[in-house]
């Protein structure tokens, strides 16, 4: 039987841990205090209790996972206003303009426009699929900053859909390009979180080595492994090769060697 080698069509990527990040000048916490402070004023609210709602968010979120869902900071902070009687702010305001503050967000290490114009050229397509308790436009706005949105045609995370562990966003993902699942290589840097649920609805994975990976490979192995997203380009390269040199060999038809068979057999 002839071998037959899928295609990689479309690249899904996780975001935290995927993509080289720095440092911010100061987290979430402190940018949402800040902001709250700005409209309030700053002897009208507690950095400590700030800080202690956040955690508790991160917590919340927590329990969420249990039903394959993210926790969302917008309804949670609006709740927060609700029973500090403060009515004349707008939840969704105040966590967005702390959200989207250049303070919090991360710069890119590394100039990756080069290998997302690569699949480009190779008229791959490219998607995020993305667990997080932040807005979907947050992440939008990220890539937007690095250079990189024009490169996504679909952007899809937990605050939409459900967690990948509910595999309900890897469906999504399937359903939007009407690929089959062999034909998209998701890359992600979590064994549980990445390539075991990408592996259950039969896509490609491709697992990122970073320094804060700890996680045994030995039992669940992931079909590429990578050190940069650099290495995808040397991937889809040679997959290409490979399906060329079997696309070029010559395989004769089984009832072409049939007939050989009986005519060798008479002799």
């Amino acid at each position: 039987m002839r071998k037959v080698l899928t295609p990689i069509k479309i690249i899904s990527f996780d975001f935290d841990g995927v993509f080289p990040m720095g440092k911010r000048k100061y987290n979430y916490e402190e940018s949402l205090y800040r902001n709250l402070r700005t409209k309030l004023g700053k002897n009208n609210v507690d950095k400590k209790e700030m800080y202690g709602l956040f955690a508790d968010f991160i917590q919340h979120d927590r329990a969420e996972r249990i039903f394959h869902k993210s926790g969302r900071l917008i309804p949670y902070f609006e709740n927060y206003l609700r029973n500090k009687g403060i009515k004349h702010l707008y939840a969704d305001e105040i966590v967005l303009d702390a959200l989207f503050d250049s303070n919090t967000m991360y710069p890119l290490t590394e100039n990756l426009a080069s290998i997302f114009k690569f699949f480009a050229t190779r008229e791959i397509k490219v998607a995020l699929v993305s667990d997080s308790i932040f807005p979907t436009l947050m992440r939008r706005i990220m890539l937007q900053n690095w250079g990189l949105l024009q490169y996504f045609d679909l952007v899809l995370t937990s605050q939409e859909h459900d967690r990948k562990s509910g595999h309900k966003i890897f469906k999504k993902l399937i359903n939007h390009f009407e690929a089959k699942p062999s034909e998209i290589l998701h890359v992600g840097d979590k064994l549980s979180d990445d390539i075991i649920l990408a592996k259950k609805v039969g896509l490609q994975t491709c697992l990122l080595l970073n320094e804060s990976a700890n996680e045994d490979t030995a039992s669940i192995k992931p079909d590429f492994t990578i050190k940069n997203l650099k290495e995808l380009k040397q991937i889809i390269e040679v997959r290409a090769l490979l399906q060329s040199k079997l696309n070029s060999v010559n395989i004769l038809p089984m009832k072409t060697y049939l007939q050989r068979d009986k005519i060798f057999s008479k002799q």
